[in-house]
């Protein structure tokens, strides 16, 4: 049986809606984003939708002429619903920029709903240089993470990360500030996120155009958090970003004023990390550091070193590369 939706699309009922939705009354408003989203869920009749004015119609609306919250949430699904499978129609008219207007309604579903809209965005490669290419579009990604409930955090977050790990959009989004939302992501108690940044730091910090812009950060405090209250694969790739960061001198200074070693003696010795390539990466990140003459004198004075390389050394573990660690350490 034909979906009755594509057929009042044949019969013209676009034609109608664009004349009722000039009215005034904000009810008429909400009834016709509520009839544009629920034709938008037709997709055999989607790309009739688009031609028809249905994205003009969910623009006048959605951003000039309604003040409800709802309304704008309404108009925000039928994006959503469009984006599927019309992603590059949808960028061309402007969705990220309609997304980043609807993002500061004053109402937790419609962010939650734009937060999706940035995620389906994000996944798509002309959508991540959309957003990357506008900086106004990445500030509003952005504020869903320091606004957002944790809910929202997560979608959006995901959303940056896809950013953040793209190689033409990574530099762009750095600059436009992505990396400080990081610290906010590891606040939220989210095995998920806490995982992500950690594989986001790991990577960026093998990129040494990336390097500078995470040295600005206060990213070392985020890892040592991770170490301390996150699962398995999130301490793993958390050591593996300290160890990464302890071969660039850039990064010394902070990995020892927030004393990342008191983190992986932690982790080590209470058993967070154990398999044997991370204890490895702990080893080289001491090893790294005690290269300072301030590292070597606080890994001296606190004991540390030697906590972290019995930690090591226990079980067994120690083959010839960490016989070979420890004593370049020492």
């Amino acid at each position: 049986v034909a979906d009755p939706r594509g057929r009042m699309i044949d019969l013209g009922v676009l034609d109608v809606l664009s004349t009722l939705c000039s009215a005034t009354s904000e009810m008429i408003q909400e009834l016709c984003a509520r009839c544009i989203c629920n034709l938008s869920m037709v997709v055999a009749k989607q790309t009739a939708l688009i031609q028809g004015d249905g994205l003009d119609m969910l623009n006048m609306i959605g951003l000039v002429r309604s003040v409800s919250p709802v309304t704008k949430r309404l108009c925000v699904q039928a994006f959503l619903n469009l984006m599927q499978r019309n992603m590059e129609v949808m960028i061309k008219n402007g969705v990220s920029r309609a997304l980043a207007s609807l993002v500061y309604v004053d109402d937790g579903a419609t962010k939650h709903a734009c937060a999706k809209g940035f995620l389906v965005l994000s996944a798509h490669p002309a959508g991540r240089l959309e957003i990357a290419q506008r900086r106004p579009v990445q500030q509003a990604c952005y504020s869903l993470i320091t606004y957002g409930t944790p809910k929202t955090v997560a979608v959006a977050f995901k959303a940056v990360c896809n950013l953040l790990t793209d190689d033409n959009t990574r530099i762009l989004v750095c600059r436009g500030g992505a990396l400080p939302v990081l610290k906010i992501a590891v606040a939220v108690e989210n095995r998920e996120l806490r995982q992500c940044c950690a594989r986001v730091i790991l990577k960026l910090s093998c990129y040494e155009e990336c390097q500078p812009y995470l040295a600005e950060q206060p990213i070392v405090p985020s890892l040592v958090l991770i170490l301390y209250k996150s699962e398995m694969w999130a301490r793993i790739c958390a050591t593996c970003a300290l160890n990464s960061m302890s071969q660039q001198a850039a990064f010394r200074p902070a990995l020892i004023e927030k004393n990342c070693i008191g983190a992986l003696t932690y982790a080590v010795l209470n058993g967070k990390i154990y398999d044997t390539a991370t204890l490895g990466q702990a080893l080289r990140c001491c090893l790294q550091l005690s290269y300072n003459h301030a590292a070597a004198k606080q890994f001296i004075v606190t004991c540390k070193c030697l906590l972290l390389i019995h930690g090591c050394y226990q079980d067994g573990k120690c083959d010839l590369t960490f016989a070979e660690l420890i004593v370049g350490i020492l």
